[in-house]
């Protein structure tokens, strides 16, 4: 099983739960898109230590059974605790909302890679002061 870093878990800080700051991220309408993914993000101000922040959303207009929705759910969630190491060079934390797009279910190496890929276009985009 390869080593995973210390700081690859995923806490209760992290998880965006009040549906008005759902909607504030939302609104912002900053975004980057890999097929089957799209994370609308925004810079947010907080406490020097905040760490980013995170939404999963699967709709249930495209995934009538929670089975899948929640088996997708639990793959994004999986992809970005493996993958939010890139965040460690933005220097002021995100809010962000990761939903699925697609109308089919994808497997675990599509979403991981989808999710890292996206990352990096967000890591890029925050050194560049795309925001």
């Amino acid at each position: 099983m390869p080593h995973v870093e210390d700081n690859a878990t995923f806490h209760s800080s992290e998880r965006i739960k009040s549906p008005l700051v759902i909607r504030e991220v939302l609104d912002g309408h900053v975004s980057v898109w890999a097929s089957p993914i799209r994370c609308y993000y925004r810079h947010y101000p907080a406490e020097p230590d905040a760490c980013h922040q995170v939404a999963i959303i699967v709709p249930k207009r495209r995934f009538h059974n929670a089975v899948d929705r929640n088996r997708l759910k639990r793959l994004m969630r999986e992809a970005y605790r493996l993958h939010k190491h890139v965040l460690d060079s933005v220097p002021a934390p995100l809010r962000m909302c990761w939903m699925y797009q697609d109308k089919s279910v994808a497997d675990q190496e599509t979403v991981s890679r989808v999710v890292g890929l996206l990352l990096e276009q967000i890591c890029k985009a925050c050194k560049t002061n795309v925001l």
